[in-house]
Order: structure tokens, then sequence, then C-alpha cells
């Protein structure tokens, strides 16, 4: 840790960040006085699958909660490392998660957000947790620079600045920002843009975390037009994830009872059927002959999980997935986008490609013409 020089808890403030690059960024940034620096080296543990003798196995997570001072509010003798909790020891004014602009930063500040809550959920609803938010888009003219922190942001200053000449850079991580781009937009205290965590965004994390990590899905369905481009072959770079995933559809969960999963494949069996995942279907002459999820024929009582995308909910492509669903849940800042690069950059970490293959989870048989 990069500490701070005043050591009043009510004056300081720790920003955690993702590795020794975007430490070292924010170090010259910042304001030394009362900004500490907190990196988080490789990634950190999902607390919200692991036991507590895991989490407390993890000097990642002991090292920050040691940092933070106020110790832990798990009872027992699980934590040994760590003192029982107390909020008159917090070091810090401000807790404050700063993570990159993308969408392995989402991650990583979700993971952050979820060991948070689950060891001293106090500090979250006494208001100490903040996220900073880095920009997404510098956009310059000659006469200003502007910020954007999200798409439609970019488009309003567009918008603004007309036909003038300008430049557009996306983000490229905290570790390349330059110290005064840095201050001025995620430090100082007069220009940045904090947002303060409440219990409410605990609990979406750690929704938004069970989703990611496919803990209650059972069937995914996207919808064909919404991919605009073929996957190129060679490496893939983010322009070609945004051109194949142009909309900002956000992702979905909806709990369905098998009856109603088969109705929907019925639909798709009579006019077309979309992308799925989770299920394995035979189709011929307009009509379902047979459907599975996970291996097993389709339980009409039983409930099941299904993943998809807003434009699907009420009427897209012609599919209305909210009728009749016990229950829906729509992640208003996660983005089908953010899910397929997150996919992909897992893929490509764990060394394996990214390869197109028929693995017969759809059959169609006879004479059926598509609507």
């Amino acid at each position: 840790m990069a500490d701070c020089s005043d050591k009043d808890p009510r004056n300081c403030e720790i920003y955690i960040v993702e590795g020794d690059s975007a430490k070292g960024a924010c170090v010259l940034a910042r304001n030394a006085d009362f900004q500490a620096i907190m990196p988080i080296r490789g990634k950190i543990l999902n607390c919200l699958k692991a036991d507590y003798n895991k989490i407390f196995a993890s000097p990642i997570i002991t090292d920050l909660m040691k940092v933070l001072g106020c110790g832990v509010e798990v009872q027992g003798k699980k934590a040994k490392e760590l003192s029982s909790f107390d909020i008159d020891n917090l070091r810090w004014n401000k807790v404050v998660i700063c993570t990159d602009a993308d969408v392995d930063g989402f991650q990583i500040r979700t993971l952050i957000l979820t060991m948070l809550y689950r060891l001293c959920p106090t500090l979250i609803r006494d208001g100490y947790v903040y996220i900073a938010e880095s920009p997404l888009f510098e956009i310059n003219t000659k006469e200003k620079t502007y910020f954007a922190y999200t798409e439609q942001e970019k488009q309003r200053i567009l918008a603004q600045i007309g036909d003038k000449k300008h430049t557009i850079q996306r983000s490229k991580g905290l570790g390349e920002n330059d110290p005064e781009m840095m201050w001025m937009t995620t430090m100082n205290p007069e220009t940045r843009t904090m947002l303060r965590v409440t219990v409410e965004d605990a609990i979406a994390a750690d929704e938004i975390m069970s989703l990611l990590m496919g803990e209650k899905v059972d069937v995914g369905i996207g919808n064909f037009g919404g991919i605009r481009i073929d996957m190129p072959q060679g490496d893939i770079i983010l322009d070609d994830m945004l051109a194949m995933f142009p909309f900002q559809n956000q992702l979905v969960y909806v709990e369905h009872k098998g009856k109603e999963i088969r109705k929907i494949l019925e639909q798709m069996a009579a006019g077309r059927f979309e992308v799925l995942g989770g299920v394995r279907v035979v189709a011929e002459d307009g009509k379902l002959v047979s459907a599975e999820i996970g291996g097993e024929p389709i339980d009409d009582e039983k409930v099941y999980g299904l993943a998809t995308i807003s434009f699907l909910l009420t009427g897209g492509d012609g599919l209305t997935l909210a009728d009749n669903a016990l229950s829906v849940t729509v992640f208003e800042n996660e983005d089908i986008i953010d899910a397929v690069l997150a996919h992909v950059n897992a893929e490509t970490a764990a060394g394996r490609p990214i390869e197109y293959k028929m693995d017969g989870r759809v059959t169609v048989k006879g004479d059926r013409r598509r609507k």
C-alpha cells in the first residue's frame, strides 16, 4: 500500500485499484496528504461461492481487510488473523473502489463489493464505500477536452460539438492515464465523479455475480437478428465485438415453469429458432417433437432459470419472454456485450480458442418454411 501522511481517519481516503500499473498511475495523480492507494494483485476470490476457510486463506483478502483496520463481521474462529468488527478502528472516511472502465474492471468491482458485503456489510450500510467512475472516452477539440462516462454521454457531447474537428480515444485502462487526467476525472474531490454504494447496490452485485457465474441459469435465449456481423478468423479485437453486438440490450434473468419454456420452444418450432443455450430440441414439420434441458426432458412444473436480453421480453422478434414469468430481473447496468466480452476474456485467459462448431442442440426435420 502507498499510505497517506494524514493519520486522522476523518480526512483519509483509500483507493482500491487493479494491480501495480493502476497503482502507479494513481500514486502519481493523488494528493498524498489524504489519499492512500491499495493495489489488488491477481483476481480476487469470489466470496459469493467460497466458504470462510477459503476466503480467509486468501492473502489478497486478508491483506485488504488489515489495511481497512475495522475487522470482519464473522462470528467464531474462522478469521484467525483478523479482529472482530469495530467501526471505530476503520482507518478511512472513504473506501473507494477504482477499476478500469471495461468489463474486466466491472467484474473486479463486483467481486470487491461482494467481498465487503459478506465480510463487513456495516461499511456499506453506513455509507463508507464508494465507486470512482473513470471515463470511457476522451474527446478532444482544438478548444476543449471532454470526458464521457457512458456511450450515451459520448453521443451527447458529439452532438454538442457538431461539425468541429475532433478526436475520440477510448479508455485503455487506469494504468495508461496521465496523472493530470487521473487527478481531474477520478481523484480530485472538486471534479471527480463518485457514487456512494448502498446496500441495494451490494445485493445487486450478488445477483449479478450469481448470473455471471451461471449458478441459477438453465436456459439461454438470444436473437439472431441482433448479431450484425460474422465472427472473423484470427485475433478478436474489441471493435469486432462492438460491431457484432451494437445494441444496448440489458441482461435479464427470468424464472419460468417448464410448461412455459415448452410453449416458447413450440413457438420457435412453428416459426424459426433463435439463439439457444442449455437445451436440445428436435422439431419436425413445424412441431416440437422433443425438448431437453440439461440432458433431461423438460419438467412442466419445475422452475427453470432463463438468461436472455431485454429486447425479447415484450415482443422483440415476436417473443414475449416476460409473459407468465414467475420473476423478471433486469440488470440495468449489464449489457449483453459485457457478458460476451467476459466470456471471450475468460476463454482467452484459459488458453482456449473461440471456435465455431455444430453441436446438434437444434435439429429440424421435414419441410418447414421460416416465417
